[in-house]
């Protein structure tokens, strides 16, 4: 099967929506992974991957998010680890005519995973620098021995900064150290050129891969 490749009616409407549920929002992971325009299902047989279906079939060729994946097929951006690995989408035709995209993709994880420790080393490692309001609040994370990002003041602003950090570097209003992630945002900004789309750039829609090493993943930056 070719990468967005049409496929025709597989199942009967009522047996076909019933392989996707919208995700219950309990654990950090499944947060941000399922957006307005589409839903995802966990996938029993490879437990390190998801399948995601776009919800509204009238707007699925519309959705940034699809044009994104189609914009790293052609350009073979699966090797810059900022893109997410992707492994089949197709474009499902129901048995109403409705058209609706389909993705088997990796499973990334939410920023909220994130530990202090792992996130000012993120701060290094991709802006060669590390805030002094990061620095502050670091200190005051480890006076408290608080480990996980659970709503603490501190800990949030850590986060919430290094997300700006993010956005004003696909803004070009700030560089980055590290060549690769330089690369990626050149092809953002691309992107968005292309696509005639804005920046939506925050916490959910920014993940992360390899929790114990975490590298950071551009999963869907565009309105």
């Amino acid at each position: 099967m070719r990468l967005f490749e049409v496929v025709e009616p597989e199942f009967k409407r009522k047996k076909y929506r019933g392989r996707f549920r919208e995700p219950e929002r309990e654990t950090p992971e499944e947060e941000g992974v399922a957006g307005f325009y589409s839903q995802i299902k966990h996938d029993k047989r490879e437990q390190d991957k998801i399948i995601k279906r776009s919800k509204t079939p009238r707007k699925a060729d519309l959705d940034p998010f699809w044009k994104y994946l189609k914009y790293i097929k052609e350009e073979q951006l699966m090797d810059n680890p900022f893109f997410p690995n992707f492994f089949i989408v197709t474009n499902i035709v129901d048995s109403e005519g409705r058209r609706m995209n389909k993705v088997k993709m990796e499973k990334l994880h939410s920023l909220m995973t994130l530990t202090p420790d792992q996130l000012v080393n993120m701060f290094d490692n991709y802006f060669g620098v590390i805030p002094d309001i990061v620095k502050e609040d670091y200190e005051a994370i480890q006076q408290r021995n608080l480990t996980r990002f659970r709503g603490e003041p501190p800990v949030k602003q850590m986060l919430i900064l290094f997300v700006g950090y993010i956005k004003a570097l696909v803004q070009g209003r700030t560089d980055a150290s590290h060549p690769i992630l330089n690369q990626a945002v050149l092809h953002l900004r691309d992107m968005k050129n292309q696509f005639q789309a804005m920046w939506d750039i925050k916490i959910s829609n920014l993940m992360i891969r390899n929790p114990n090493n975490p590298e950071l993943v551009f999963t869907d930056v565009f309105a």
